[in-house]
């Protein structure tokens, strides 16, 4: 089991060619940095974390509206 795995009980499962493929973008991107090569090992940047706090906040919010929508559905 993968390290993202283990982090998401297993509700996140993610191949290595779509995992390197995003690496390969989130470096390109500055939003991750490469520490260690050998141990394929990544380090968010500050760019990195403002993007994932403003789309944590965006995901909230979407959540948000949504719960109050559901909570006035009938079943």
């Amino acid at each position: 089991m993968s390290q993202m795995e283990k982090m998401t009980g297993g509700e996140l499962v993610i191949g290595p060619g779509s995992m390197y493929t995003t690496l390969k973008i989130l470096l390109d991107a500055g939003l991750i940095s490469m520490v260690d090569r050998e141990a394929k090992t990544y380090l968010i940047t500050l760019a990195g974390k403002i993007r994932l706090l403003d789309d944590y906040e965006r995901r909230k919010k979407i959540v948000d509206q949504s719960s109050s929508i559901i909570k006035g559905l009938e079943v």
